[in-house]
């Protein structure tokens, strides 16, 4: 084979192998989660300055705020939406990864700081019964603490459920939704308007 020749099908393979293979869209997603542990004003500011790292993630600093301790003495930030400007490049794993990784000050009283994902539900009842089949329909989904105790709850007068994120960054949002979905239940990332 003549070196022409061979320059010629190189370029005519690299050519094809480059056509067909396209990049994904970016997928923009927005996120709305509340921070465990985030006691002090130092906890948020860490947690703030975590996810100012994280590439293509984008929140209101200021509203990352300490949180207000709960009936079982945990701390939960008022929800947080977080825009997140391709999930194929940094999924809900990557962030909670980022947030466990937070040191805070030691505190007997205070779990290291967490990210929780909230669910909404548009229309259902929030109830223990409803938090049962929700447990039941993400157990088995990579990244979630869902059957862990405090890994997965509800707010009844909020409508909405809270699910941890664990610090291993498997977590992926659309083996959630696919979970979810597989289970009938309609859970969205945001309030219904």
């Amino acid at each position: 084979m003549t070196r022409t020749r061979f320059l010629f099908l190189a370029n005519v393979m690299f050519a094809v192998a480059t056509t067909g293979a396209r990049a994904e869209e970016p997928r923009p997603m927005k996120l709305t989660v509340v921070f465990r542990g985030m006691a002090t004003e130092e906890d948020a500011a860490a947690v703030r300055k975590a996810i100012a790292k994280l590439a293509g993630v984008k929140v209101t600093a200021e509203d990352i705020v300490p949180g207000e301790k709960g009936k079982f003495g945990h701390y939960f930030s008022p929800p947080v939406v977080l825009e997140v400007a391709d999930l194929n490049k940094t999924d809900v794993g990557h962030i909670g990864k980022a947030v466990a990784a937070v040191k805070t000050a030691k505190r007997k009283d205070v779990p290291p700081p967490s990210l929780n994902l909230i669910l909404f539900t548009p229309e259902k009842e929030v109830n223990s019964d409803s938090v049962r089949a929700v447990r039941a329909a993400v157990t088995d989904v990579s990244g979630y603490e869902a059957p862990h105790p405090g890994g997965l709850g509800g707010v009844p007068d909020e409508r909405r459920y809270w699910l941890r994120v664990d610090d291993s960054g498997f977590a992926c949002l659309d083996d959630l939704t696919a979970a979810l979905k597989k289970a009938d239940l309609e859970l969205l990332l945001a309030p219904k308007k």
